[in-house]
């Protein structure tokens, strides 16, 4: 399975986001976009969809980590260089509703889980996602430790869905690299 490591932007403010958009544009070919609401994660942050359409000139994907991901989604359909929307199955939304509105506008869609949710949950949309996100923290906030457990539900998962992109969120630095390559 080929490697991926692109950064995320999880900015609060418009000018740290246009910053950071700059800055990334100039060295990355993909970003992911993290969106909180202040519910499912305990920060909301700014992100704006025509700020980001203007600004962002590479391809990126968005991560909702929100308690209601169908009511932002609409807003992102048009974007062209938005590849893949990132939803929790932990959400509140019907996650068939997510993945067919997705998909009808053209877009890849993955599921994050979060780390104390069971695995089986995923179950039922494999044969509809494009991929799945392991988060490797509690999500809503950069710079944590990769949790020890994220190891063991990524070789559960690679067991169950062989040909599955597997993503991981959260703590991986040159430290927790190898390991997670392993």
């Amino acid at each position: 399975m080929p490697l991926s490591l692109y950064p995320s932007i999880l900015e609060h403010t418009k000018p740290a986001f246009l910053e950071k958009a700059q800055q990334l544009s100039s060295f990355c070919d993909f970003v992911q976009l993290d969106v909180t609401d202040g519910v499912f994660t305990p920060e909301k942050n700014w992100l704006d969809p025509d700020v980001v359409e203007q600004a962002l000139t590479i391809p990126f994907e968005l991560h909702l980590m929100l308690q209601q991901p169908l009511t932002e989604m609409p807003a992102w359909f048009d974007i062209s260089n938005l590849k893949r929307m990132i939803v929790h199955v932990e959400s509140d939304a019907d996650i068939s509703t997510c993945i067919h509105e997705a998909h009808s506008h053209k877009k890849e869609i993955a599921l994050s889980i979060n780390p104390s949710t069971p695995l089986d949950v995923l179950a039922p949309f494999i044969s509809e996602i494009d991929g799945v996100q392991v988060m490797g923290v509690i999500p809503g906030k950069q710079g944590q430790t990769l949790l020890r457990e994220t190891m063991n539900r990524i070789r559960t998962l690679r067991e169950m869905y062989p040909t599955l992109d597997i993503a991981v969120d959260g703590g991986v630095n040159k430290e927790t690299l190898p390991e997670l390559i392993a």
